[in-house]
Parts: structure tokens; C-alpha cells; sequence
């Protein structure tokens, strides 16, 4: 019985077989490590990275062109002859920015650089203008309860008169509801301006007005005094602020 609870030796002799448990436990633990730590590398390298405003374009068929004085996003999509909606796809641009100057736009399928216009010149017969004067206080998509602005609402002060956007034929010149006193203006390429919230109209239907004929004076309820100005194409509304210097 006391033999049983003696240490086991080898038939050699007295020195104990050496065991290599131990020593492959850790040996497979570190291969596991080894293991994990490559998988982590080549997952890190094959691993799709997010797509920037920066790289978002790398490519693709197009070319990059730089802002200059006085270029609206819709002077260059008119010289390439693109969509301003594709542009503005393109791009990401917000609906509440302006392009600056030397901001590089992409224009998608574009092989060689386009001039748009001097710096020199403010206004074209073809280029939209700012109607009024004024600072936006609603934007383009902005939403109240279940309205949402198809336009940009300009802050102006009472009395103040408005100027047609674009030269072109006046189609509408009345009270229209959710619009109040309207003017609607179309233009020769099929778009229309409109100009809404008005106090009171100077024009009729049937007119032909230029950037320097007053149409009519901004409207207000006592407390503010806004006009509501939209940009439309084929019965769709525009962001103005891309089509304004």
C-alpha cells in the first residue's frame, strides 16, 4: 500500500521523464496570439473605409474645377453643360452653403476645364440675382409643423421693393393661397421665379420685366417683413442658393 503512493520513475532509473504538456500549452497559446494578431493586421488592410467628401469621387470619369470670382454652381453647370442637380449630388453640397472661391467642384464625365465668366463681370442676361437684400431666415428644405420651404425666405424691411431675379414674362400676378399676393415670372430656358408674402404687386399678367423693373414690395404681419422667393424647373423647386452669387 505504501508503494502505490510513491512517485512514478522510469525504468531507466531515477530521473523522472521529462513532460511536454506544459511546455504545448503555451507553445499553442502563442501560435493563438500569433494568429489573432495577423488576422487583426489583414482584416485592419481589407476592411472598406468610409468614403470622404475628399475621395468619394476617386476614380471616377470627371475632372475638378476651381471656383473663381463671381462663378455660381449654376454658371458652371451651364458651361459643362451638366445638371446643377448632379453637381450638387457630386459634390455633397449642403442645402444651406454657397460655393466659395478656389473650392475645387467635381464635374462628373468632364475632360477639359470650361470658362465660365470673367471675374469682371457681376450679372449676366442668363444669371439669377438676389431679388432683395436680406438675410435668410428659413432655407431651402427647412420644416415647420407640416410645411416645408420650397424656397428661402429673405429678410427685408416694410416698403422695401422687389426685383425680378431673371429677366423674362410675367404669368402670374395675383393672390394665391398659402402664398398670399404672388408673383410668377418665366423664363426663357423653362424656368420660373417665384416671389410670394408680398404687400403689394406692381405688375400684371403679360408683362415683360428686366433686373431693373420693381414687380412689388415686400410684404410683413407687423413683426417681421420677409419675401418668400422660390427657383423652379419642370414644376420642380430649386434650392435658390444654388443658381445665386
Amino acid at each position: 500500500m505504501v508503494e502505490c503512493q510513491l512517485p512514478k520513475l522510469n525504468v531507466a532509473g531515477s530521473i523522472p521523464v521529462p513532460r511536454f504538456g506544459f511546455l504545448t500549452m503555451h507553445l499553442k497559446r502563442f501560435c493563438f496570439y500569433i494568429f489573432f494578431i495577423l488576422s487583426l493586421a489583414i482584416y485592419g488592410c481589407a476592411a472598406p473605409r468610409q468614403a470622404t467628401r475628399a475621395d468619394q469621387n476617386y476614380g471616377k470619369p470627371g475632372i475638378y474645377h476651381k471656383v473663381k470670382p463671381k462663378e455660381t454652381l449654376w454658371r458652371i453647370a451651364k458651361a459643362y453643360d451638366v445638371p446643377v442637380d448632379e453637381l450638387v449630388r457630386a459634390n455633397n453640397i449642403p442645402d444651406a452653403a454657397h460655393i466659395q472661391e478656389n473650392q475645387l467642384i467635381f464635374i462628373p464625365q468632364a475632360v477639359d476645364q470650361k470658362q465660365t465668366v470673367s471675374s469682371s463681370e457681376a450679372f449676366g442676361d442668363d444669371d439669377f440675382k438676389w431679388p432683395i437684400k436680406g438675410k435668410i431666415v428659413s432655407y431651402f428644405g427647412d420644416t415647420k409643423s407640416s410645411w416645408i420651404n420650397n424656397g428661402i425666405d429673405i429678410k427685408s424691411e416694410p416698403g422695401q421693393k422687389i426685383f425680378p431675379s431673371r429677366g423674362g414674362e410675367i404669368i402670374f400676378a395675383d393672390y394665391l393661397n398659402g402664398y398670399g399676393h404672388t408673383v410668377i415670372i418665366a423664363h426663357e430656358d423653362g424656368y420660373q421665379t417665384v416671389y410670394a408674402r408680398n404687400a403689394s404687386l406692381l405688375v400684371s399678367v403679360g408683362e415683360y420685366v428686366t433686373f431693373q423693373t420693381p414687380i412689388a414690395v415686400v410684404g410683413g404681419d407687423g413683426a417681421s417683413f420677409f419675401l418668400h422667393f422660390e427657383i423652379r424647373k419642370d414644376s420642380v423647386s430649386r434650392n435658390p442658393l444654388h443658381f445665386l452669387p
